[in-house]
């Protein structure tokens, strides 16, 4: 992560806690909480940076779709969005996904075809 970024999200992590947290309250905070806090905040920045960039690339939202329908686990979507990120950028097509297998056997195809395979 590039230094603009470490200093932005601290600046939304500002913001954000302002939004919820009293002036006083927040000082008054364990560290641990207000480290668990600042990390949901880098977290959720984190899925609304790669969300976009899908959204970007593909000229809509229909994998995204897809992959938040697949699953409720916010760690298992995050890794299904980079992993189709870092492969739409390497040239797969998913145009023609319409499920979460759809996107991991194109994942998989793209992913052998640049190892080599």
């Amino acid at each position: 992560m590039g230094e603009s970024t470490k200093k932005i999200s601290f600046y939304f992590s500002k913001i954000d806690a302002a939004k919820f947290f009293h002036h006083g309250l927040w000082s008054s905070l364990p560290e641990a909480q207000k480290a668990r806090y600042k990390e949901q905040v880098r977290m959720m920045n984190e899925y609304a940076e790669i969300r976009n960039s899908i959204i970007q690339i593909c000229g809509n939202d229909k994998l995204i779709q897809i992959i938040e329908g697949e699953s409720e686990d916010y760690s298992r979507r995050l890794a299904f969005m980079e992993t189709t990120r870092e492969e739409l950028l390497s040239g797969a097509d998913y145009s023609k996904c319409e499920t979460i297998d759809d996107i991991a056997e194109v994942y998989s195809a793209s992913l052998l075809r640049r190892l080599g395979f």
